[in-house]
């Protein structure tokens, strides 16, 4: 930056930058070119270090009156813009992608045709109590339930068969370690809320925090930034800047 003047330097944030300590973080390339033309001063894009991710994660920069299109107001600022498809890149090339939510934690399954409002009645109960519910549409063969159970993520399948349900009772199935027992309806609601806190207890430790992982990863990010519209270049993974 020898070329730019002192009073420039004097008050560019990026020179700053540049002479401070997260120089390191940032690459200097006064020819790169970014497309839109609302941008008025500095712009910049953000890559990972990592290897297999080497397209930007977002870019920005900064525009003096971009708010006037929609405002007398003259409004100044800076902005950017960020990529889906990068952002899961980047938390898949450094294990920090979630563990997908499952969809519901019960199923409620009623065993006959005859007994699918009594399976809803069951259903809302238990949603009364806070706990996420599906019923089927339409009775199927129990297996079947079971396994579509399993598909979206239930950790609990409350059965409603004819001759339990005779006596007042439903089956409360693990679906982890498929162990059943018999309750009342009284019992339901307590029975399926301890049952989803032991799997919730069990499982805790294969979940990701995907968050903290990506401060962790902050050191893996460098920024690119240019006082002018700018363009990446190839091969390059760290933060370049038009001034």
């Amino acid at each position: 930056m020898d070329y730019v003047s002192e009073e420039a330097r004097s008050r560019s944030m990026l020179a700053q930058i540049l002479a401070g300590d997260s120089r390191d973080l940032v690459t200097f390339d006064p020819f790169i070119v970014r497309g839109l033309q609302y941008y008025t001063g500095t712009v910049f894009e953000v890559f990972d270090q990592h290897p297999q991710n080497s397209r930007s994660l977002f870019g920005g920069g900064r525009y003096e009156d971009l708010a006037g299109l929609f405002t007398t107001q003259r409004i100044p600022g800076i902005g950017f813009g960020m990529g889906d498809v990068t952002l899961h890149d980047f938390m898949e090339g450094h294990g920090l992608l979630p563990e997908p939510r499952a969809e519901v934690d019960v199923v409620v399954i009623p065993v006959g045709a005859d007994l699918l409002s009594d399976c809803r009645a069951v259903a809302r109960t238990l949603r009364l109590a806070g706990i996420r519910t599906s019923t089927p549409l339409e009775p199927r063969k129990l297996s079947k339930e079971l396994v579509h159970a399993d598909q979206v993520g239930a950790r609990v399948a409350v059965v409603v068969a004819p001759s339990e349900w005779e006596r007042g009772l439903v089956a409360v199935r693990n679906l982890a370690t498929r162990e059943q027992i018999e309750v009342t309806l009284s019992e339901v609601v307590g029975q399926v809320t301890k049952l989803l806190e032991r799997t919730r207890h069990a499982g805790i430790g294969r979940q990701t925090t995907a968050i903290g992982g990506l401060l962790a990863q902050a050191d893996n990010l460098r920024g690119i930034s240019s006082g002018y519209p700018c363009e990446v270049q190839p091969g390059s993974r760290s933060m370049t800047c038009q001034h």
